[in-house]
């Protein structure tokens, strides 16, 4: 090895600022572009209104009956609601369900940063929604409780 200690840290003096200033770029790039969760309300999409909900999914019983939340029955199921989005103050979400099964819950959702999903959460499970248009949304639900497993694949149309 040749040449002095000061001679051998300035390259390396060199490269760490080079490290340090590759870093700061590479975390700071396009920042700009990242969403905010206080994106004007004008970008977030109006969810409010009336939407049928219909879904196909499957029950996997863990007792002799499901359980007290569980709208969908039976090995395969299909299922009608109803769902109310009574309020909405930017992404967040307050929403009355109710099924054909005689079951009602409140659900609580927020919209996502990107303004295109929709994640719901109500009693026992979640639901995650796609936006596809203004009165529709593609959704998956799920829930695991003591009693049940459900999953379900389904749609939101918004009605008048």
């Amino acid at each position: 090895m040749s040449g002095t200690y000061s001679e051998m840290r300035n390259p390396m003096r060199k490269n760490l600022i080079l490290v340090v200033f590759l870093l700061f770029a590479g975390c700071s790039y396009g920042i700009a572009d990242q969403p905010s969760v206080g994106d004007s309300v004008s970008d977030i999409p109006s969810l409010v209104g009336h939407w049928i909900v219909e879904s196909k999914g499957a029950v996997l019983l863990k007792e002799d009956h499901a359980g007290e939340f569980t709208h969908h029955e039976g090995k395969f199921s299909n299922l009608t609601a109803h769902a109310e989005i009574t309020e909405q103050e930017g992404r967040v979400l307050y929403c009355d369900f109710s099924s054909d099964k005689g079951m009602n819950e409140t659900l609580i959702g927020v919209i996502g940063l990107d303004n295109k999903t929709v994640h719901f959460a109500d009693m026992d499970g979640f639901t995650m929604c796609e936006i596809m248009s203004d009165d529709l949304m593609h959704a998956i639900y799920g829930h695991i409780t003591d009693k049940d497993s459900v999953v379900a694949a389904g749609t939101w149309t918004r009605v008048p």
